[in-house]
């Protein structure tokens, strides 16, 4: 895509760009397709021509931002949205006068007083930032400023002197109106709740002219104190991610009650900018009105019964929203509001969070979030002379309410999530609409604009329903997930504050659940339980929550290991700032001494209570017994416990290409920073480098599926409230193929598979075993010719490439020469191959010849699929990349916990397939499978590497730090021209051998290069690209040399030391890129700030920014070592490398850990006397002595002495040279039943959300994502064009009648749960033990909270304040697992 297409969006809407989620990094609102201008909301003409189809990575934008569009526009994407902002084109003409005339006046002199200039007498200073923002003094003496509230003022004093005929208002203001009761909460619960409410005896009612005395009431107006405030100086999104655009206070002065009320400038900010569009400056006047009056009604008393109803709900049939911005942190500072529709939702929204933050209650069904779109003809009517003049008298205050032909329903609730988070559906036209009769015209052209637009597009993005329908199959689709990532990555991860420890661990919770990781003691070892609560944890709607709990799983061990720690209650750093309230100077000296007073007391009380952290208490994390090893095993336990829930993703999903090599290249990198860690005794923070790959739109086959599929998966997905539940629980996409329009037909099986040269099968009794073989990489074949002094040929026969020496085949094809050898033979990718007409004389010569070897070979799935053991076909499967010939294998050791898993019966159940899931089910993991059955590999599926696509994504290595990365078996470096590639999938396709790369790995290998290709680098530089992961810097010595003398100093005056890594802000200046950043870098220059760094505030601080940019990386600093321990002669012969030991040796007088080169290193021959060695020093072999001193200075572990006291003093430990196991940690997966293929698409149809389908099995609920087409309903259309008469129904009434309808239909379920099955005791006391609320702030409340220390386990720390801290206690003498849920707030 164009970058002529980003800034727009950016511009005029300052909606942010959600770093590393999209490729071009374009705001979540751009349409992309199709284009429209951001200006105008024009869309592009409609056209039948269709649309080409994007590549996959745009396709991953689209369908991101398109989410992203439908979930914060209420079911609608940009250009849907548009189309309903843009009311000019589809208001009627003789209903335009009362909808968009844009003549209503402004009379200060009819406001009520309460709103009136004068009461405005607080002015507010926003506070500078780095970023652009000059700061500004918020005064109504300002013209402009006042100019823009003035009409915001008027437009809520209209809607309030019309709200007092309401009779809720009137309900509320009245003398006894309100009552107290108490309500079951969750219905069917027994679980009673004191709640208020308005009641429903009208004969309380006050008069309209009674609720206007009570605002114009002196005791009243006087109270409220109107300011204006800056969401953004609190540098953190509130915990929902949406901003406070108003807050009324409550505080006393004198015995006096005052209710400040503090707007926030967010909606004049995009009233006052000039870049905004007339649209968004539209929507931000009606918001800033109707904010007004509910603040208003705050003072009023509506917080009491505002769970029940509130004014929003009976005056404009909801709960009024605008758009929101994505940007991470301090995104309210960046965002002006600018958005384009706004809509109203169904208040009190009934899900887990509001039921359990306002009565304690958690609960345990889906629940539903209604909203509705708002058309703009609703917000420009209220800028109409002729609306509130003429139709608001003829047809009351139901003309402020909202029009509502299209809703959309969510369902959100954390058990039930299909996709990391609620997934929206596409806003339907709502059956039955009766459109009010001052709007009926338009609201009928809307219909029939919208609905034709929508069949235009989908005639137009044929490609749409098979590539949405792959895309949600894929981790790809979870977009809160990988928000959550994306904000781990660019703020947490770079910062490392405690604050940012604290954020990680409640993510880390997010991602697992319903996992519960602790720790087994004294041993140290890592357990996985899954609570009671969640032991059907097959509710969950899609298996690919395993893929992030693998990731959540590596975001632990990547944590630094910590003592525990108590954080007190802090303000932000800038809050040491004067109060930015002043009175208005203008005013200030007309004031009585009671006005002064009420005024300073108001202001001092909003000081007071800005933002703040809340105190929390980090628990110990890693805490392991002594020696540090045992922190280095349980750090790999979590890595291991992540590569198994990897496993089951695995085994139950269909693989996107190249998802597992990223996983995997971060299990080998953290697993290497881990091991070099010793110098800090394994409790620093690890680099996580995980990044989703760009999205590539084919499964690791090579080929996409399509709507089909998606069907075949939905059809046999987890029931989630079966009566079998728990059977079918594992929702599996794959199955029997079905057929796509667009399917192609491989070429026929007598073509491809086991077939002799005339396509004949070659008989199985003619076949030689498989264990008559060796079969040889590409990379080992060019070593063996090397080593043996004798050239080789391959013979391509059948599935076989076998391997035979040139000088027999001159001899048995009659002493050709070598240019007749040439002629008969070609270049393939193994080396020299005999062509086929040669093979045949060949066999023909020695039909008996058996070949030295076979090559191995990349094999495609369908190949695979072929081999079944039938037909002359051997036995193959699959396991992860490898594929094994098990033709002639009758006898494998039995594996699982209890050692009775017959491993081969199982792999045998599985012909030409993946047996992984099985193998999982039954308890063992196929990685033990696949190492004890290597020796029968025969080939291997190629998989994609990822890179690194953006230069501040790649990775910063020393030379040093790159000899971490030098075995093929864990991950294999190398540098060229200073650039680090991963080769460890590549070395075995190198044609130049693999013995020169495996003495090399881990080293700048460059003059290597350069020597043995003088003529192709370029090209293969070229080629390389699709592994480069990374740079080579300077390598800058601060630590303490091991005689004691300190290094010479390292920062120069133009860099900044963030940790380890040394920044060029010279390079920053040179680069153009952020010149607003480098003044604020400045006063850091020279410095080490990685303090400042961890300390900083602002997510979007100067440090965390420029930190964030690892391109600037010109040096790196060695990670600062504690002394090593000492270790004896006599410990130092117990690790040996035999029967489960470490393997050490010894040389001059230090010690290293060779146990990864004994394991992995046996391919390179500079290490082939080192196993003699092992346990002892190296003193007779001087040239080994001199390569382990030159190679192994990162294995460092020990000084070797002759004796030590063990037993006292510095020296009390005990080494240890038993090895790290993998503890045995299985994911829990269920039966799978074979699906059966459902019925092919109609060609109207798209990809459905998953939970919908299912919900509406269970619970008759409409599905709410039927296509485009099923919106175009002719009922439809002619309710909204010729209505069945009269005004819009009582919006009240129709949502009352859905909500029961649906919590009705949830009846038996909950009742199930809560009312036969348990006592009415029972019940209590579990609602009590687990859901009330402890409300704390930076204190503990001693015996509410169970600590780690007395057997509980969690994610081993509590997680922040405001949210969930769950914790899971063995009780009871049957020892089962409880959790404890609370809160703080």
């Amino acid at each position: 895509m164009s970058d002529n297409r980003v800034d727009p969006w950016k511009k005029h809407y300052v909606t942010g760009t959600l770093p590393q989620l999209n490729n071009d990094r374009l705001s979540w609102l751009d349409p992309m397709f199709p284009s429209m201008d951001p200006l105008t909301l024009r869309l592009d003409p409609p056209s039948t021509n269709a649309l080409p189809k994007p590549s996959p990575a745009e396709l991953d934008d689209l369908y991101l931002s398109e989410r992203l569009q439908k979930h914060f526009m209420y079911g609608l994407t940009t250009w849907e949205a548009a189309i309903l902002a843009s009311a000019e084109d589809y208001t009627a003409y003789d209903e335009s006068d009362h909808t968009t005339a844009n003549d209503l006046c402004v009379d200060e002199d009819s406001w009520l007083r309460v709103w009136q200039k004068y009461r405005w007498r607080i002015d507010f200073v926003q506070q500078q930032h780095w970023t652009g923002n000059a700061g500004r003094k918020w005064t109504v003496d300002d013209p402009f400023l006042w100019k823009e509230l003035s009409k915001c003022i008027q437009l809520a004093d209209n809607i309030l002197r019309v709200s007092a005929t309401e009779p809720w208002l009137r309900m509320l203001l009245s003398k006894d109106g309100l009552e107290s009761v108490k309500v079951e909460v969750p219905y069917g619960s027994k679980n009673w709740e004191q709640i208020w409410r308005v009641k429903n005896d009208t004969s309380f009612m006050t008069t309209t002219q009674a609720v206007l005395d009570f605002f114009e009431d002196p005791e009243f107006y006087t109270a409220v104190l109107w300011a204006f405030k800056d969401h953004s100086t609190n540098f953190v999104a509130s915990e929902n991610g949406s901003a406070e655009v108003g807050t009324t206070h409550q505080t006393y002065n004198a015995h006096r009650r005052l209710s400040p009320i503090t707007l926030d400038i967010v909606y004049l900010q995009t009233m006052l900018d000039p870049s905004a569009t007339a649209v968004s400056k539209r929507l931000a006047l009606h918001l800033q009105a109707l904010t007004i009056v509910h603040e208003l009604m705050f003072g009023a008393r509506e917080y009491y019964p505002e769970m029940g109803h509130s004014w929003e709900g009976s005056t404009l049939g909801g709960s009024l929203f605008g758009i929101e911005s994505l940007e991470t942190g301090s995104h309210y500072r960046n965002s002006n509001a600018a958005g384009i529709i706004a809509g109203l939702a169904v208040w009190p929204n009934i899900n887990s969070h509001t039921w359990h933050e306002t009565y304690g209650v958690a609960l345990c069904i889906p629940s539903y979030r209604t909203t509705w779109p708002a058309p703009a003809l609703w917000d420009t009517s209220f800028r109409s002379g002729d609306f509130w003049n003429k139709i608001v008298p003829k047809y009351g205050p139901g003309a402020l309410k909202m029009p509502k032909p299209l809703v959309d329903v969510t369902i959100e609730d954390a058990p039930f999530k299909s996709a990391g988070g609620p997934v929206p559906s596409q806003a339907r036209w709502v059956m039955g609409y009766i459109p009010p009769e001052w709007h009926r015209k338009s609201l009928g052209t809307l219909a029939r604009r919208l609905t034709s637009r929508r069949r235009a597009y989908q005639t137009r993005r044929p490609w749409f329903p098979d590539t949405f329908a792959m895309w949600q199959m894929t981790p790809w689709s979870w977009t809160d997930f990988r928000r959550e990532l994306n904000v781990a990555l660019t703020i947490h991860f770079v910062r490392r504050g405690l604050v940012d420890q604290l954020y990680l661990q409640s993510m880390i919770f997010r991602l697992i659940h319903p996992l519960v990781i602790g720790v087994k003691f004294p041993e140290g070892r890592v357990s996985m339980q899954i609570p009671p609560e969640f032991e059907h944890v097959n509710k969950e709607c899609a298996v690919q929550a395993w893929f992030f709990r693998a990731i959540g799983i590596l975001m632990v061990a990547s944590l630094p290991a910590h003592d525990g720690e108590v954080v007190p209650e802090r303000e932000p750093s800038h809050y040491s700032n004067p109060n930015p309230w002043k009175i208005k100077a203008s005013v200030a000296t007309a004031l009585n001494s009671a006005e002064r007073s009420d005024l300073s007391a108001a202001m001092r009380y909003l000081y007071r209570n800005r933002h703040k952290y809340d105190g929390f208490r980090m628990d110990k994390r890693h805490h392991a017994p002594d020696p540090p090893k045992n922190r280095l095993n349980l750090r790999r336990d979590l890595i291991e416990l992540a590569v198994s829930c990897w496993d089951a993703f695995e085994a139950v999903c269909d693989l996107p290409l190249g998802l597992r090599g990223a996983f995997f290249t971060t299990v080998n990198d953290m697993t290497a920073q881990l091991k070099a860690d010793l110098g800090n005794d394994y409790r620093s923070w690890l680099d996580f480098n995980f990044r989703m790959p760009e999205y590539a739109g084919v499964w690791e086959n090579g080929r996409a599926t399509g709507l089909e599929k998606f069907k075949e998966v939905l059809k046999d997905g987890w029931d989630a409230m079966s009566p079998a539940f728990g059977e079918e629980a594992v929702l599996r996409f794959n199955g029997e193929p079905v057929k796509d329009p667009g399917h192609i037909e491989i070429e026929p099986t007598w073509a491809i598979g086991c077939v002799g040269i005339a396509g004949d099968v070659v008989p199985v009794d003619q076949r030689p075993g498989k264990g008559d073989f060796k079969y040889f990489t590409a990379s080992q074949i060019y070593d063996q010719v090397v080593e043996e002094g004798k050239p080789v040929l391959i013979a391509e026969e059948g599935i076989h490439l076998n391997i035979f020496l040139v000088s027999d085949v001159k001899e048995l094809l009659g002493n050709i020469t070598e240019e007749q050898l040439n002629t008969i033979t070609s270049k393939e990718f193994n080396g020299q191959q005999l062509k086929p007409e040669a093979l045949k004389l060949l066999r023909q010569a020695a039909p008996n010849l058996v070949p030295l070897g076979r090559a191995m070979r990349i094999w495609r799935e369908d190949e695979i699929a072929l081999c079944d053991g039938t037909n002359g076909y051997p036995f193959c499967v699959r396991i992860a990349d490898s594929v094994f010939d098990l033709t002639d294998v009758d006898y494998l050791d039995n594996a699982g916990p209890d050692k009775r898993v017959n491993v081969l019966e199982i792999l045998r159940s599985t012909p030409g397939g993946n047996p992984s899931q099985k193998l999982l089910q039954a308890g063992v993991f196929p990685r033990a499978v696949s190492d004890q059955i290597s020796r029968y590999r025969i080939g291997y599926v190629n998989s994609k590497v990822p890179r690194a696509t953006h230069r501040h994504h790649e990775r910063t290595f020393t030379e040093k730090t790159l000899r971490r990365y030098e075995f093929v078996d864990c991950s294999m470096y190398v540098a060229i021209h200073d650039k680090v590639y991963d080769i460890t999938n590549h070395i075995m396709l190198h044609p130049g051998g693999e013995r020169l790369l495996v003495e090399n790995g881990g080293r700048d290998i460059t003059e290597l290069f350069n020597k043995h290709h003088p003529k192709s680098k370029d090209e293969l530089i070229e080629s390389l690209q699709a592994v480069h992961i990374g740079r080579i810097v300077e390598n800058r010595s601060e630590t303490v040399l091991l005689d004691g003398l300190p290094s010479p100093e390292v920062v120069h005056h133009d860099e900044i030391l963030l940790r380890n890594e040394i920044y060029s802000v010279r390079a920053l200046i040179d680069s153009a890129e952020n010149y607003r950043l480098v003044e604020a870098l400045r006063p850091y220059l020279g410095k080490d700030a990685t303090q400042a760094l961890a300390a900083e505030d602002d997510d979007e601080g100067p440090l965390t920014t420029f930190a964030r940019m690892k391109g600037f990386i010109v040096a790196m600093t060695d990670p600062k070592k504690t002394q090593l321990r000492n270790m004896s002669i006599p410990e130092l012969r117990g690790f040996d490398g035999l029967d489960g030991r470490l393997a050490y040796v010894a040389v001059d007088g230090l010690i290293y850990d060779v146990t990864d080169v004994i394991d992995f290193g046996h391919k390179n021959r500079n290490y082939d006397n080192l196993r003699n060695y092992v346990g002892h020093s190296i003193q007779s072999d001087d040239v080994l002595a001199e390569y382990v001193k030159n190679n192994c200075e990162h294995r460092l572990c020990a000084r070797l002495i002759d004796f030590r006291y063990a037993d006292s003093g510095p020296e009390k430990f005990v080494w240890n040279a038993k090895r790290w196991r993998p503890s045995e940690n299985h994911p829990p997966l269920w039966g799978y039943r074979p699906p059966n293929p459902p019925s092919p698409p109609q060609p109207y149809e798209v990809a459905p959300y998953p939970h919908f389908q299912m919900l509406e099995d269970k619970y008759g609920v409409q599905d709410f994502f039927d296509g485009p087409n099923a919106n175009t309903a002719s009922e439809v259309l002619d309710s909204l064009v010729n209505p069945a008469g009269g005004y819009e129904a009582d919006s009240d009434d129709s949502d009352s009648a859905q909500t029961v309808y649906v919590v009705q239909s949830y009846q038996p379920v909950m009742a199930s749960r809560y009312g036969r099955n348990r006592g009415k005791m029972d019940v209590k006391r579990r609602l009590k033990e687990k859901h009330r609320i402890q409300r704390l702030r930076g204190k503990k409340t001693p015996g509410i909270r169970p600590r780690p220390d007395d057997g509980s386990v969690g994610i081993e720390e509590s997680v922040c304040s405001k949210r969930k801290v769950h914790f899971a206690k063995e009780d009871g003498p049957e020892k089962r697992w409880k959790i404890f849920e609370y809160s703080t707030e």
